[in-house]
């Protein structure tokens, strides 16, 4: 699951209780600690990342194989040029 938060330095503990809540009633597990977050294109304070708990990435993280670094200013060069790469390889071998 991939959630975005447009100001998360409050809305973290009721997100906690979210998951926990989602994982009550679908019977899943959640490990939050297992949870990846990551400070996109702003500043959230030190002491409410850890409070968290959550595993915070330094240089971005990977979600559904798109590679989202922590500019999304970078979005398209990170992703653009290794998948293009990666078609024109497999199109020049099936064509052989």
């Amino acid at each position: 699951v991939l959630l975005y938060l447009s100001d998360p330095t409050s809305p973290i503990p009721g997100l906690k209780e979210m998951i926990s809540a989602y994982g009550y009633f679908s019977g899943y597990k959640i490990n939050v600690e297992k949870t990846e977050a990551m400070d996109v294109n702003s500043n959230i304070p030190l002491g409410v990342k850890q409070q968290s708990g959550f595993r915070w990435a330094r240089e971005g993280i990977k979600y559904l194989g798109i590679n989202i670094p922590l500019s999304l200013n970078d979005l398209f060069r990170t992703n653009y040029s290794k998948t293009l790469h990666t078609i024109k390889k497999d199109l020049e071998v099936h064509t052989e």
